[in-house]
């Protein structure tokens, strides 16, 4: 049973109760859920065969880096550097009697 499955069931029963109030409801439904929740990864963690137990790590492999995609920086570069001067010469539309 799924976490939330064993929220909606226990909140549908604890509120049909009329001596336990919405509070405790809520709180019984999320202790719950949340024991149903670790159980099942628990039961999940056992269950795989691949699990960090049983795997053997090894380092990545090193491989020399491609090249620089050299256009690209310097279009980059162009077009900020085109933006820096084109609001440095941009007129302002302040005057005088500002």
């Amino acid at each position: 049973m799924s976490g939330l499955a064993a929220y909606g069931l226990v909140m549908k029963h604890a509120t049909s109760t009329p001596r336990l109030g919405l509070r405790k409801a809520a709180m019984l439904a999320g202790l719950v859920a949340g024991f149903a929740c670790a159980a099942s990864s628990a039961q999940m963690a056992l269950e795989d065969p691949d699990s960090a137990a049983t795997q053997i790590v090894r380092p990545p492999k090193v491989e020399p880096p491609g090249r620089p995609p050299l256009l690209a920086y310097y279009l980059v570069v162009f077009a900020l550097g085109g933006a820096v001067v084109f609001a440095a010469v941009m007129p302002s539309k302040r005057t005088h009697q500002d």
